[in-house]
């Protein structure tokens, strides 16, 4: 009788354990897919503004648009979307708390060279997935080295606006920061 008790409590923290890491993986899979589809619009829009009516009407893009284009895409998967890192532009999007743990570890990882990868984080009433966001090559005329890659024009028009602009001198492949996507617990 206590083999099969035992077995059966064996039996069962494995298929809990089992269907944990099926729903970590469907959240993975589903926050990959998200935060790839939204770098895909919000760097298209960015990309066409910049080749219409140059980096200046990006910069006013990011700044008008990006947040409602984020927010009709949230709806849309019915999860909260965000971008946030510790050298923000916009200071709605300052890495606070577990961000910044996530983000600082990320960091530390790159600089070890190693592989940082999207991951799951629970929380009481819903499950957050975080993605390194790695700078582009493209991105640098608005987040490189003022006056060397950010043309001087544009870095004012920059400063204008976010006058307390941390996000730039970055190089390529730097951590810009991290997609966040929180789900809502329905375990």
């Amino acid at each position: 009788m206590k083999k099969i008790i035992v077995l059966f409590i064996g039996l069962l923290v494995f298929a809990c354990n089992s269907e944990h890491k099926l729903d970590k993986e469907k959240y993975l899979n589903e926050g990959k897919e998200i935060a790839q589809s939204t770098a895909k619009t919000l760097s298209g829009h960015v990309k066409k503004a910049i080749k219409e009516k140059g980096p200046i009407e990006a910069i006013n893009f990011c700044r008008l648009s990006a947040y409602p284009l984020t927010d009709s895409l949230s709806k849309l998967y019915d999860v909260k979307i965000s971008r946030v890192a510790l050298k923000n532009r916009n200071p709605e999007n300052k890495a606070i708390g577990m961000d910044l743990e996530i983000i600082k570890r990320y960091e530390e990882l790159i600089f070890k060279g190693e592989k940082v990868k999207p991951e799951i984080k629970k929380d009481k009433d819903k499950i957050v997935f975080y993605a390194p966001i790695r700078l582009q090559q493209a991105c640098l005329i608005c987040h490189g080295k003022p006056q060397s890659e950010i043309p001087d024009t544009l870095f004012k028009h920059i400063q204008t606006l976010y006058p307390d602009d941390l996000a730039v001198n970055f190089k390529e492949g730097d951590l810009r920061g991290v997609w966040k996507l929180e789900f809502e617990n329905k375990e």
